[in-house]
Formats: structure tokens, sequence, C-alpha cells
């Protein structure tokens, strides 16, 4: 049991995830250096995006789209 514990612990968990058949959606935002706090979209503030972010679609076969608002 020890061993089988052991290997679970060591085994990386990205190498056990087989790939995805959906798209993932995602908000890309710029950074503003490692000192500057930026807020960033969540439950809370679903709306605080910072100026310059992107709303990214990105397809199982790893293409991505951005989305531009009407």
């Amino acid at each position: 049991m020890v061993k089988s514990c052991a290997f679970l612990l060591c085994f990386p968990l990205y190498l056990m995830a087989g790939p995805v058949s959906y798209d993932i959606v995602y908000v890309r935002a710029p950074r503003a250096g490692n000192n500057n706090y930026i807020r960033f979209p969540d439950v809370f503030f679903p709306t605080a995006m910072p100026p310059g972010s992107d709303l990214m679609l990105l397809h199982p076969d790893g293409s991505e789209e951005t989305y531009h608002p009407p």
C-alpha cells in the first residue's frame, strides 16, 4: 500500500489526463508587472476585466478565436 501511495503522489496528474473534446473559454489579460495589482473577473466581480483583455475560445485542435462583440 505504501508503494501505491508513493506512486500516486509522485506521478504527475497531467500525464493521466487525456485530451478534451470540447471548447474552453477563458479571458486573456495583459500583465501590468510583478508588483501591480490587477483585479481579474471572478464570482464576486464578474465584469471586472482590465483594459485590453480578450475573451478567448480554445478549440480541441489547439486553434484559438478572439471574441469581438458587435
